[in-house]
C-alpha cells in the first residue's frame, strides 16, 4: 500500500510532525505542524512556507520530521 505524500499542513498535523527550518548558515528552527496550521490554515504546503533567517536572511530549506511528542530534536 502507497502512502500519501505530506503536502499540507493538515496532513502532517494529523501525523504530528515538525517543521524544521534550517538557513545555510547553519541556523535552525523546530515548529509544531500544528501552531503552523492555525495560522495559515490546513491546506497550505509546509515546504512552501517562507521563514526568515534572523542572522543573514538568506534562503531557508524546510523540511518535514515525524516524531514523537517527547522527543522533540534539540536546536
Amino acid at each position: 500500500m502507497a502512502h500519501d505524500p505530506i503536502d499540507t499542513l493538515g496532513k502532517a498535523t494529523r501525523h504530528n510532525m515538525l517543521v524544521k527550518a534550517e538557513c545555510s548558515c547553519g541556523n535552525v528552527r523546530y515548529c509544531r505542524s500544528a501552531d503552523l496550521m492555525m495560522v495559515y490554515g490546513g491546506g497550505v504546503d509546509p515546504l512552501k512556507l517562507k521563514f526568515d533567517c534572523s542572522r543573514c536572511k538568506p534562503t531557508v530549506k524546510i523540511t518535514l520530521l515525524e516524531v514523537h511528542p517527547e522527543h522533540f530534536p534539540k536546536d
